[in-house]
């Protein structure tokens, strides 16, 4: 093999070289965008559990929950289109029932986000 034909095959072996490092690469980041995806689900329904546990009890505006009130608002955040889309509009409402301390109407607000979303 003459060095012309050993350069031209050893450019296009680092050519391919670096578009399976590429996709690997993506792959390795879609895999762990998954798994960042999925406990923060698991957070959010372990978060709706509690409230809804709190709300049964009566207890929302007892000082202890400040924290899941907290985190609750932290976890379902509020952007602009939510008005427009029947799952925001029941984050909206959530939000709102957390600042009124009204507890049977969080848990049914609750109930409806659940409805709308098979993963919580």
């Amino acid at each position: 093999m003459s060095p012309d034909q050993l350069a031209f095959y050893s450019g296009w072996a680092s050519l391919f070289g670096l578009v399976v490092s590429l996709a690997s690469l993506a792959y390795v980041r879609s895999i762990k965008a998954n798994i960042i995806k999925f406990r923060r689900r698991l957070r959010l329904q372990q978060i709706c559990d509690d409230m809804l546990d709190i709300c049964h009890a009566n207890q929302l505006r007892h000082p202890k929950w400040r924290g899941k009130v907290a985190s609750l608002k932290t976890n379902l955040p509020i952007y602009a289109w939510h008005k427009f889309t029947p799952r925001g509009r029941a984050v909206i409402a959530i939000h709102s029932f957390l600042n009124a301390g009204d507890a049977p109407a969080l848990v049914e607000a609750l109930e409806d986000l659940r409805s709308f979303s098979e993963d919580l």
